[in-house]
């Protein structure tokens, strides 16, 4: 089901990845776990007594584990508070990254939280801590949403419309601006400003629009003035179908 992946010989001689959509970090601690004991039955995994699983990057020493979740937060960025946010999260431990992972910017308004120390506590601390802290974040950009649509409602208006308007019909797309104007539709679609749309398909489209995803649905290698055209005709015609859809189901 794609949701276990083991690289071998990447940054350590091991590494497994559980990823799952929704804050779920306890089920996927609990698979991974289960993977890492049944391994560790068979596999000889270098571990101290007193520094833990020993790691090729030193900062990673200790448990080894990196817990991470990607956010969704518009509102705190349109209100202009996320930098506070994350610099308060780094104060207290925890790395804030973009899409990509470490050395990412965060475009379309998506971060991934993640834990820095790996020495000190356990895994289940990493994970409880995660938990509690990303559901402060959640709780902020719900405040926020609700500060923007009362204090700068034009404001709010205009950016969801401006995403839908040149979603549906622009023809030429670069990379970051369609992540960007993604994340103002789906902003509306979330606060009911927007009912045409599934926010199925902004994820699926959100996948479907990077480079590398963009050049296997073609079947060859495109130039960047390729991809930006290919990028945008996705988005339309899904859009589109969607639309459609989504009316035959209200019919019904």
């Amino acid at each position: 089901d794609e949701f276990l992946a083991l690289m071998v010989n990447e940054e350590d001689h091991l590494r497994i990845q559980g990823i799952q959509a929704g804050l779920a970090l306890d089920d996927v601690f609990e698979r991974v776990m289960s993977l890492d004991e049944e391994l560790s039955g068979t596999v000889p995994i270098a571990f101290s007594p007193k520094w833990g699983y020993l790691t090729a990057c030193p900062s990673n020493v200790g448990t080894g584990m990196r817990a991470s979740v990607m956010v969704h937060v518009p509102a705190l960025v349109l209100m202009d508070e996320i930098g506070p946010i994350m610099k308060g999260l780094g104060k207290i431990g925890l790395a804030v990254r973009g899409l990509g992972g470490e050395g990412s910017e965060a475009v379309g308004n998506i971060f991934q939280i993640s834990n820095q120390v790996t020495l000190g506590e356990t895994e289940e601390q990493v994970v409880a801590r995660l938990q509690a802290i990303v559901e402060e974040v959640v709780g902020h950009e719900r405040n926020a949403r609700l500060r923007l649509q009362e204090s700068r409602g034009a404001v709010l208006r205009n950016h969801v419309g401006r995403a839908q308007g040149i979603l549906e019909n622009a023809h030429i797309l670069p990379s970051k601006e369609a992540l960007e104007w993604l994340s103002g539709l789906r902003l509306g679609v979330e606060m009911g400003m927007v009912s045409a749309v599934d926010t199925a398909v902004l994820d699926e489209l959100t996948l479907l629009i990077r480079p590398g995803h963009l050049q296997k649905l073609a079947g060859r290698i495109l130039s960047p003035a390729e991809r930006d055209e290919e990028r945008a005709t996705w988005v339309r015609q899904s859009l589109q179908e969607n639309r459609i859809t989504h009316r035959n189901m209200g019919n019904e």
